[in-house]
């Protein structure tokens, strides 16, 4: 390497400069892969990739292994807030407007309980790391069906662009977008689904609570395959977050348990 090449090196520049640069960097939605670039980089940038997770039944595995696992586990001071989205067992047309069965309530309480139960013995095996506030768990039920038969909520898009967790979002962007949305999808969803224009005017009719029933679900409990077990404690975790916006809630007794 001549002595241009070295006077360009990464490491020549002053560590303010190198910060500076990765700040920037920070702006790009796909930063993650500016983590394979360096361990300086990694460093940098896996403090922000690692500070808010989305998780879903299936990825509670890659999670672990992605923070818990071999010489990962420094990236749990990273960690401030996981948002959970269960998803429980979906519903057919033929079921749409009937209110749930007492087999698909039990169901839904198995999905439920398993989920839980597994991201809390991930949690359960991290400490609290020192000065940390704590992870903030925040726990949505959603039933994909809802959105083929009734209203379509665009807040349960994967890639949904407002989150929990970001303090800065303009109202007014939010309100903007779910218009746009609303209108994209009243065209190309509501209006090609009988089921949803029947569902959606079904629960308009008092005499037709039990359409209702179907949209907002029973109330989900804990309920053990095998009886009665306990979840685990976690030190880790500070507060729980459950938003009205997603229909399906827990029971008091289920909320309990959780404290």
């Amino acid at each position: 390497m001549d002595h241009s090449q070295r006077r360009g090196s990464w490491s020549n520049f002053a560590p303010e400069i190198r910060w500076q640069i990765l700040k920037v960097l920070c702006q790009d939605s796909g930063i993650a892969k500016y983590a394979t670039v360096c361990s300086e980089w990694q460093r940098f940038i896996e403090k922000i990739t690692f500070q808010y997770f989305i998780l879903n039944n299936s990825t509670i595995e890659t999670f672990d292994r992605m923070i818990s696992g071999g010489k990962n586990t420094h990236r749990i001071q990273y960690v401030q807030y996981i948002w959970l989205r269960i998803e429980i067992s979906e519903y057919d047309c033929f079921q749409c407007l009937e209110h749930e069965t007492e087999l698909e309530a039990h169901r839904n309480n198995l999905i439920f309980t398993g989920v839980m139960h597994k991201l809390l013995c991930i949690l359960s095996t991290w400490p609290r790391p020192e000065g940390s506030d704590g992870i903030t768990l925040e726990i949505s039920i959603i039933c994909p069906s809802d959105n083929k038969h009734f209203y379509y909520d665009v807040a349960t898009d994967d890639d949904y662009p407002f989150k929990p967790w970001d303090l800065n979002i303009n109202p007014h962007d939010v309100i903007m977008f779910h218009d746009a949305h609303f209108r994209k999808i009243d065209r190309e969803h509501f209006d090609s689904s009988p089921h949803c224009q029947a569902g959606m005017g079904q629960m308009q009719n008092s005499d037709s609570l039990h359409v209702a029933e179907r949209h907002l679900g029973s109330l989900i409990q804990f309920r053990w395959p095998n009886g009665s077990q306990r979840l685990p404690r976690v030190e880790v975790l500070n507060s729980l977050v459950m938003r009205h916006q997603f229909k399906r809630q827990l029971s008091p007794l289920a909320l309990a348990k959780l404290f």
